[in-house]
């Protein structure tokens, strides 16, 4: 299984855009002005590392035949995470990226803008051309809920939550993404939904969230290239001023890529 994460990183006392990472999961902090930002973080060892402070826009994960045994393809990446450390690079400034205490992270979802649908999909062969009609639905859950995407132009009612946070305002754990149909007959391609996330008072940007799947159609290196063009999609046409302008000014740089296997 492969995941990838494209940030458009904003100064936040940090040294400049950093893009390139290895591992890790959505950090999701309160940016002091009055809202929710995602960043980067690595759990691996437990070691509790911040790696980048964004803002994240995009993330980008491949679904996995027969996840969980479902005989449907899923993932349950990325991670879920808050963090109280500092970045992993010495020679930058020491921030700590607070999360509330005792507070329920809510994920809730969104239209997606331009396409005006709650989902949209692409097979993922030639110029990337999402539509509204999804031959798979989408679906999004926790262990007691879930979001179901059908490419309607109402976003799905409720809410999933991974975690409540603890005494110290850290938490970590992970929400399933699966395609409501068996491996067989799921269409290959890129699914593309919206999310945002909620703590008390405080909301965050809308988060876009590309999943691929290869199936039979697709090889590795195919699905590989259709994710990377569909993040450039969602780059330049999708995410709304002015968060597009951050991100077109960082267009000579690097796309993240963060793999996990």
């Amino acid at each position: 299984m492969k995941f990838q994460i494209l940030t458009a990183t904003i100064a936040l006392s940090l040294a400049g855009p950093t893009l390139a990472h290895e591992g890790g999961d959505l950090m999701i902090y309160d940016n002091g002005s009055g809202g929710l930002s995602f960043g980067l973080y690595d759990f691996d060892g437990g070691t509790g590392v911040v790696l980048d402070a964004g803002p994240v826009w995009i993330i980008a994960t491949e679904l996995s035949a027969n996840w969980e045994s479902t005989g449907k393809p899923g993932t349950d990446e990325p991670g879920w995470a808050t963090d109280g450390s500092s970045p992993s690079d010495p020679s930058t400034p020491k921030i700590q990226f607070p999360f509330p205490a005792n507070s329920a992270l809510t994920v809730t979802a969104n239209v997606l803008p331009v396409l005006g649908g709650n989902a949209a999909y692409w097979n993922g062969v030639g110029p990337v051309s999402f539509s509204t009609t999804l031959p798979n639905d989408v679906e999004l859950e926790d262990a007691f809920s879930s979001l179901v995407f059908d490419g309607s132009a109402v976003a799905p009612a409720g809410s999933v939550s991974p975690w409540i946070s603890g005494l110290d305002g850290t938490a970590h754990d992970h929400l399933e993404f699966l395609l409501d149909a068996p491996d067989a007959s799921a269409a290959p391609g890129i699914y593309l939904i919206s999310l945002s996330a909620s703590a008390g008072s405080l909301d965050s940007q809308p988060l876009y969230v590309l999943m691929g799947f290869g199936g039979s159609a697709l090889t590795d290196v195919e699905l590989e290239e259709a994710i990377e063009s569909a993040e450039v999609y969602v780059q330049t046409v999708i995410i709304p001023e002015p968060a597009s302008a951050t991100l077109l000014a960082l267009a000579g740089l690097t796309l993240a890529r963060r793999r996990r296997s």
